[in-house]
């Protein structure tokens, strides 16, 4: 459903068949979304020292155009059915998107306390977007696949996880897609990721037969923990206080593999270490895993409260063969 921003709707809507626009969901939530989701497309027009002024005018004509919805009460707030699903949204412990943080997505999943909300953008340039509030009983991996529009999860016959440098990441992306087993060999030599596990998934890609199995990027913002402060009344991505942690994530869900390269800091480093270029680049680590038992998704997605120590011990130093 979609709806004409303009015209004030005067009959009851559920919550699923709402759609707002990037202006509607920036007024509401007071500012940003820990994934820049929608304010970040460059799809809104606004003076950057008029912008809180802008936030309470957009919110204003939301609530004027929406109140007989039943979303919102007789005084302007959010009825339960929406406040409820915005609170995963505005305290997320992470925040998954389907491009990186200001890019132009199209989706994204909050995971909150006690429940989870997804944004998803109907398609075509002026497509609205859905607030969606899931069940958290639901299957995780479902929900992301529902989300972000992607295959099935299918069971790896494997259940290995390992680190590798980051330079690494093209050798073994190249070795799996040729099927060079002398490089895939040795990246598991290396870092001691089963092998068997590489040239079945190498197998899948080099198949002559049959579809290759797709692989989806999903970006994600981890921040339990962390307090927000407005800045000039303005919700802010960023924390005043508290580890705000990253990932970009690569998932094969039919051979239920993934690889991600993720930040985390060391004990004692500043909060604001992200925004340190040497920083960051010392505290990012990669790593690939197959998921057997688990769920892919959300070991996919995890990050570990500080910085790894197996992915320390990782010699720059060490060559990969590979073929020319």
């Amino acid at each position: 459903m979609f709806f004409n921003i303009g015209g004030k709707l005067n009959s009851p809507l559920r919550l699923e068949d709402a759609r707002f626009s990037a202006e509607d969901l920036f007024g509401i939530l007071g500012g940003y979304d820990s994934c820049m989701l929608t304010a970040g497309t460059g799809f809104l027009s606004y003076d950057d020292e008029k912008l809180a002024s802008s936030v309470q005018t957009w919110r204003k004509k939301t609530v004027s155009r929406m109140r007989g919805t039943g979303l919102f009460d007789d005084d302007g707030q959010e009825a339960e059915v929406l406040s409820h699903a915005l609170l995963p949204i505005l305290q997320p412990k992470i925040a998954i998107s389907n491009a990186s943080p200001g890019g132009a997505a199209s989706a994204g999943l909050f995971v909150g306390q006690d429940g989870w909300t997804a944004l998803k953008k109907d398609k075509g340039f002026l497509g609205g977007w859905a607030i969606l509030p899931f069940d958290v009983n639901q299957d995780f991996s479902e929900v992301c696949s529902s989300v972000f529009d992607t295959a099935k999860v299918e069971r790896s016959a494997f259940e290995d996880s390992g680190y590798i440098r980051d330079s690494e990441r093209d050798t073994l992306t190249d070795a799996v897609n040729s099927g060079d087993l002398e490089a895939l060999k040795s990246i598991a030599w290396l870092r001691n990721i089963s092998a068997d596990a590489l040239q079945d998934l190498s197998d899948a890609y080099g198949a002559s037969l049959g579809k290759k199995p797709k692989a989806f990027e999903l970006w994600t913002t981890h921040t339990e923990g962390c307090e927000f402060e407005p800045v000039g009344g303005v919700r802010t991505p960023f924390p005043s206080s508290g580890y705000r942690k990253t990932s970009q994530v690569t998932v094969i869900p039919a051979k239920g593999f993934y690889m991600k390269i993720a930040s985390a800091p060391c004990e004692g480093d500043p909060f604001t270490f992200e925004f340190d270029d040497e920083l960051c680049r010392a505290r990012t680590f990669c790593q690939v895993g197959f998921v057997r038992e688990g769920n892919l998704f959300k070991e996919a997605f995890a990050i570990p409260e500080w910085y790894p120590k197996d992915a320390l011990s990782i010699d720059d130093e060490t060559w990969i063969p590979t073929k020319h």
